[in-house]
C-alpha cells in the first residue's frame, strides 16, 4: 500500500496505478479521488471487521482528501458503525474498568 500511497500524493497516478488494486487500501482509493471505490473498500473493512479506525477518520475529516466523501451518507453511515464500536469498545476496556476488575490484596 505505500508505495501505491506515496505515488498518488507525489501527483503520480500512472505509477500507482502499477500496482495491483489488491494493493490499495481505501486511503489510497481516497487519496486518488476514487469516492466509490473507498467507500465499497470502507464498506468491506466494515463487513470484514479489520481494525476501528473511527478515530483516524474524525481526525482527518478536515483534510482535502476526505473533501469527497465527508457529506456522503453511505460515509457518515459507517462513521456512526464505527462511532458506536469505538464506543463500546471504549467502556469494555477502559483502564478504571480494568482496575476495578483486579481483586484486592
Amino acid at each position: 500500500m505505500a508505495p501505491a500511497y506515496t505515488y498518488i500524493k507525489l501527483g503520480d497516478k500512472r505509477k500507482m496505478l502499477d500496482y495491483k488494486p489488491d494493493d490499495w487500501h481505501w486511503l489510497v482509493l481516497l487519496a486518488a479521488g476514487m469516492k466509490e471505490e473507498t467507500i465499497k473498500a470502507m464498506e468491506t473493512d466494515v463487513v470484514n471487521g479489520t481494525g476501528n479506525p473511527y478515530l483516524f477518520f474524525k481526525s482527518q475529516l478536515e483534510t482535502t482528501d476526505f473533501a469527497i466523501i465527508k457529506n456522503d451518507l453511505r460515509f457518515l453511515r459507517i462513521m456512526k458503525e464505527r462511532r458506536k464500536e469505538y464506543e463500546e469498545n471504549k467502556k469494555k476496556y477502559s483502564v478504571m474498568n480494568l482496575i476495578a476488575a483486579v481483586p484486592a490484596q
